[in-house]
């Protein structure tokens, strides 16, 4: 017994250890070159109660994605992390998940020869336990329906993942686009869920992405999901036309391509080309995704000098190596704005305000200015790198937050990195953005610190338990 208990405790070891540390998958993670871009926009969605006590939501990245899909005459490839209605009061959330698919099929029906593409996570058919009426609507009308294969990514959980690939995974098929049989509970919604839907969700893994390729010409990449729930957060993002758009569109094809070649079969070497040469003059863009955003994120702050000024707009901040260098900068005489959501609300549930409030208190305390979001049931989602250094700005923005499940080669994420002057009109709105927020113009946006303050060890330490983890949904 003691020679079975030693051989077990080995193997999950080992199995954690692999699944933790394994080779990714070809295409992922990668810093793509720099190039020329035109049109560049910066897009936010912005949630407040005006000075009359109304909610409202000021909209410019659903428009702008509808925008760009009715321009489409060729292809569009689009992937989402959440894609579905559930969790929303229809009388105050928009019915996104259903305005975006009415749209792909219109398109469909008035151009049958535009082919349109739609990677998603498997968090949309509760693991394959529900197949969603819109979902089902898209791939009759001819949309090419891909749900992402996550097991072929690292586990950032591997105290719960180890266990799980051992015995449920063999019996899970995530993938399937006609799923259903759900008999249990769901923590996600109203629909049941199978057993293996409940034992796949602890594994805390997604595509996180959120982007959209028409054409190979033009491109979106922004932090909002096409979640009814979520239509009241704040968002961000950056339109763009130019040859990034055909990087986006190979980074999405990585994605295709261990999804589609499944677990049974070797990985290939990656055959991504990347188009043109990269320009070393400004301004110019470049695609990044999962640890490629960390290292750029890194770069920048470590570039900051004194008399700079760094603006991060924050949905989960946590990731220990970038708290570090923010302190760094901070001691350098970087004038740094730290704008927090104060991890609330998550639909109609009460958080406790980790990790955000804990590392709020210790940058607090390092000296740096930290201001919260007002929220009001809805989440400041927003993932957002402003500096204005003394020769340009750097613009960085997407899907991923800055947390070491999204910036550590374990989710899925995708950024653009914009570098250009500081008078350029992408930076520049996006500096007003910021401005506007910080220092509630023309309504109560944000909250000084002591609104949200919580400076206790305990919490800190279970923060820093989750973060080192994986035990946690950040």
């Amino acid at each position: 017994m003691a020679l079975f208990l030693t051989l077990l405790a080995l193997l999950l070891l080992a199995t954690g250890l692999y699944h933790r540390y394994k080779p990714l998958p070809p295409g992922v993670g990668e810093t793509w070159p720099w190039r020329p871009a035109q049109q560049v926009r910066f897009l936010a969605d912005t949630h407040y109660q005006t000075p009359q006590g109304q909610p409202h939501t000021e909209r410019q990245l659903m428009p702008a994605l509808l925008a760009l899909i009715h321009e489409a005459r060729g292809e569009i490839l689009l992937d989402n992390f959440l894609f579905n209605p559930d969790q929303a009061d229809p009388a105050q959330h928009q019915p996104l998940a259903n305005t975006l698919t009415d749209a792909l099929i219109a398109k469909r029906q008035q151009q049958p020869p535009v082919t349109i593409t739609l990677i998603t996570d498997p968090i949309n058919t509760l693991y394959s336990a529900h197949q969603p009426r819109h979902l089902a609507r898209l791939q009759q009308a001819g949309v090419q329906l891909h749900i992402t294969e996550l097991r072929a990514l690292r586990d950032g959980n591997p105290c719960w993942s180890a266990p799980w690939r051992l015995t449920a995974s063999a019996f899970t098929p995530l993938t399937t686009t006609s799923p259903g049989g759900g008999w249990l509970p769901s923590p996600l919604g109203p629909h049941p869920v199978t057993l293996r839907a409940l034992l796949a969700l602890p594994n805390f893994k997604a595509n996180h992405r959120k982007t959209l390729v028409v054409d190979g010409q033009q491109g979106l990449v922004c932090s909002m999901n096409i979640h009814d729930a979520s239509s009241c957060h704040s968002n961000v993002g950056l339109a763009f036309r130019g040859p990034v758009a055909q990087d986006l569109a190979r980074s999405e094809a990585a994605v295709l391509a261990f999804t589609r070649r499944g677990l049974r079969r070797k990985p290939r070497p990656s055959s991504l080309p990347h188009g043109q040469p990269p320009v070393t003059s400004l301004p110019r863009l470049r695609l990044l995704t999962e640890g490629a955003i960390t290292e750029a994120l890194l770069k920048i702050i470590h570039r900051a000098r004194q008399g700079d000024q760094l603006r991060l707009a924050l949905f989960y901040l946590s990731h220990r190596p970038l708290i570090q260098v923010l302190k760094g900068a901070h001691q350098r005489g970087v004038k740094i704005q730290l704008l927090l959501d104060p991890n609330r609300d998550a639909f109609g549930y009460q958080k406790n305000g980790i990790p955000n409030r804990p590392v709020a208190g210790e940058l607090h305390r390092a000296g740096i200015h930290v201001r919260w979001y007002a929220t009001r049931g809805e989440q400041f989602h927003s993932k957002l790198l402003l500096l204005d250094g003394h020769s340009h700005s750097d613009l960085l923005l997407g899907s991923a937050n800055f947390t070491r499940r999204n910036l550590d080669n374990l989710n899925l994420e995708s950024a653009l990195q914009w570098q250009a002057s500081p008078e350029e009109t992408a930076i520049t709105d996006a500096r007003h953005w910021f401005h506007r927020l910080w220092h509630n113009q023309g309504a109560d946006f944000t909250l000084d610190y002591p609104a949200y303050k919580d400076e206790r060890r305990l919490r800190y330490w279970q923060y820093r338990f989750m973060e080192a983890s994986g035990f946690s949904t950040f």
